[in-house]
């Protein structure tokens, strides 16, 4: 395996009750802005804008299960690109637009 690609991978679930989740850690306001700033903005159905109220889609829901992968690469002299881009010689590259990117 390509040095500059091997990591180690560590799973975290939790669970919360729903209400807890929306009063305490979400942050509609923050991200809708982070959303819209996007140039991947209204171009994908995991994306906003949507057609639906999120706040009456999520009040149906009790539970809210938070899953998370901590990625530590195994070496801390990644070959990175002034971006934050992995050098397309020694990994796998990832366009500015997908940079910090994650599905919600």
């Amino acid at each position: 395996m390509n040095e500059a690609l091997r990591h180690t991978a560590q799973d975290y679930t939790a669970s919360l009750p729903a209400a807890e989740y929306i009063a305490v850690y979400r942050d509609a306001r923050r991200f809708g802005a982070c959303c819209r700033a996007c140039p991947n903005y209204g171009r994908s159905w995991t994306c906003p804008p949507f057609d639906f109220d999120v706040d009456d889609y999520l009040a149906g829901y009790r539970t809210a299960l938070i899953i998370a992968t901590k990625i530590t690469p195994a070496s801390r002299d990644l070959p990175l690109l002034p971006e934050g881009e992995l050098h397309a010689s020694r990994g796998v590259a990832m366009p500015p637009s997908r940079a910090g990117a994650a599905l919600a």
